[in-house]
This record gives C-alpha cells, sequence and structure tokens, in this order.
C-alpha cells in the first residue's frame, strides 16, 4: 500500500499569498494571531517576517520547537479569546475548530481554512461534519465522505446563522487534495455605542487566482 508523507509545505506559495492579500487589507497595521495547527510553523515564519508588527501564538498537539501544546478546538470554546487572525491549516478538516470559533467569536476576525478533500474511498470525517449532514455519529467515514460536498456551504456560513456576517471570503484555486480558504467575519448587529459594519461588498480578486463560494439559497 501506499502511503503518503503528511508535510506542512504543500502549495506554501498558494497559502502565503491568500494570507498576504487578507493581512495587507485588515492588517497593515498589525494583529494578533492564533496558528491553530502549528505544524513546523514555516508559513507564519515567512510572514511574521513580512508583517513584524504582528503577534504570535502557535498552537499543535504534537511537541514544537516553539508554541503551545494544546488541542487548538479547546482554545476557540473559550470566551473572549485574544485573537483577530486564526489560522486553521489542518491536514484534514477545520470543521470543529470553525464551530467554536462561530460560538464563542466576540469581535471581528480574519480566518484562514485549510480543507483536506476526503475521498469516497475513505478518511476521517468528523463528528461535527457528521452531524451537519443529520448521520449519526458512528456512521462510516466511508459513507459520511459522499456528503462532504453538498454542505459544504451550509459549514462555511454557519456564523450568520449566530448574527455574523462573512464581509468578505476567497479561496485560492482549489488544489486536488485541498481547499484554501480566507475570509472575514464580522458582527452582522453592531453592539451598543458601536457603528454598524461597512455594507458587505463584492469581494476583489485575490493575488492569485480565486473563486468565491456562495451560499446556496433553500
Amino acid at each position: 500500500m501506499i502511503t503518503r508523507k503528511k508535510t506542512d509545505n504543500t502549495n506554501v506559495e498558494t497559502k502565503l499569498h491568500l494570507r498576504r492579500h487578507f493581512l495587507r487589507t485588515y492588517h497593515a497595521e498589525g494583529g494578533t494571531v492564533l496558528d491553530a495547527c502549528q505544524g513546523e510553523g514555516k508559513l507564519w515564519g515567512q510572514l511574521r517576517q513580512e508583517f513584524p508588527a504582528l503577534r504570535y501564538t502557535g498552537a499543535d498537539m504534537k511537541p514544537r520547537a516553539v508554541g503551545v501544546m494544546v488541542d487548538s478546538r479547546r482554545l476557540l470554546a473559550m470566551r473572549d479569546w485574544p485573537w483577530d487572525i486564526i489560522d486553521v491549516d489542518t491536514y484534514r478538516e477545520p470543521w470543529g475548530h470553525w464551530q467554536n470559533l462561530c460560538e464563542t467569536v466576540s469581535r471581528p476576525v480574519t480566518v484562514f481554512l485549510t480543507i483536506g478533500l476526503v475521498r469516497m474511498a475513505g478518511g476521517v470525517v468528523s463528528n461535527c461534519c457528521k452531524r451537519a449532514a443529520g448521520l449519526p455519529d458512528e456512521t462510516p467515514g466511508c459513507l459520511a465522505a459522499s456528503v462532504v460536498d453538498l454542505i459544504f456551504n451550509q459549514l462555511l456560513w454557519y456564523p450568520v446563522r449566530l448574527g455574523w456576517q462573512i464581509e468578505n471570503v476567497l479561496e485560492a484555486t482549489p488544489r486536488q487534495r485541498a481547499r484554501y480558504i480566507g475570509l472575514r467575519l464580522v458582527p452582522s448587529r453592531p453592539a451598543p455605542g458601536q457603528k454598524a459594519p461597512a455594507k458587505a461588498r463584492k469581494p476583489r480578486p485575490a493575488p492569485v487566482p480565486a473563486t468565491s463560494p456562495t451560499r446556496k439559497t433553500p
């Protein structure tokens, strides 16, 4: 059986271009970053050189030279977390992180999601994803994979149901094994004493060929 080695260096330039676009648009003067799946830290190591005003926290479930050894889904399940840039560059799917983030977010935030494509022949599908599709947790991944693509927009637009607005969303050119999404999440309704967020505008082209994921209307 052929096995594929997991690597933190897949499509690095595509990931960097997408992140640079959002950093220049929303965080030119700095920001606080949670690298939720730090790995070797090469991606944000490069970006921190280009954007030195960024403050960085790396997290991973495996011991690394820097960062915090923790399941970062737990960090995003806590209220009042301090980051305004969150990167979930996982090997599999980001929806557990995304669900926790959407349910605890309290400030405008820029989010990057790497979505590993689950194949029909098998693969891991999280319980979060299964529940969103209306499937029992014990559904085998090889069966659940057939509905993952069908509920992609339902998963991505989950924060809209919670009173948040996706102000800007871009997808870098999809690759064979993953999709790369960047988005800006802002409140739909202003808090007392705050101004309403700017009306959502049509996303501008990213510096790499990109498409904008669209929300399906019932």
